[in-house]
């Protein structure tokens, strides 16, 4: 079955922990900018699909219509997709809707990942995000957690806020709408 896996910004190295057979069949959303360039090199290097604009961004030049219905095809088609949900420019760990509303549209459950490491190899990037890269060696658990739809923003909250009581991450921020908004719109 698909799955859109949801990843702060700051840690979306952390998809590179997929199964082989995951990521062959996984498309990434990449930003059309020199920097999602590279990283979109570096990530069909590695094996994975792109998708080029932003989920947010309902603008042409940004991707934003073109890369909405191409992640929905994927889906449509038993792919999964990968998605940072507070990126490519923030503000940090601020979900956006993009993704609220393909896993709304399309049925599909989202997966939110993140990372952790006490390896002091794991550094922090001094960017707008606090990107965490690897460096060297370096041994990370990888944490999932499937939420329903039916009671999808309960759990996301209650997700996201077990990683932070449990120091996994420093702060997050899910704006009300999202939080009360009633799935069958």
């Amino acid at each position: 079955q698909p799955a859109i896996y949801a990843l702060w910004h700051a840690h979306q190295c952390c998809i590179f922990g997929l199964k082989k057979e995951t990521i062959a069949k996984t498309n990434v959303l990449v930003s059309r900018s020199v920097d999602g360039d590279v990283i979109a090199y570096g990530a069909e290097y590695l094996g994975f699909k792109t998708i080029r604009g932003s989920a947010n961004r309902i603008i042409l030049n940004k991707g934003g219509v073109s890369s909405t219905i191409d992640m929905v095809k994927a889906l449509e088609n038993g792919e999964n997709i990968a998605v940072m949900v507070d990126g490519p420019n923030g503000p940090a760990k601020e979900v956006k809707k993009g993704i609220i509303w393909i896993a709304k549209h399309t049925g599909i459950p989202i997966i939110p990942m993140t990372w952790y490491s006490a390896d002091k190899s794991l550094i922090t990037i001094p960017t707008w995000d606090k990107l965490r890269f690897p460096v060297g060696p370096t041994k990370v658990l990888n944490l999932y957690s499937l939420i329903p739809l039916n009671n999808f923003h309960f759990y996301l909250v209650n997700f996201l806020y077990t990683l932070y009581y449990q120091k996994r991450v420093e702060y997050f921020y899910v704006p009300k709408e999202i939080v009360y908004s009633n799935l069958s719109d």
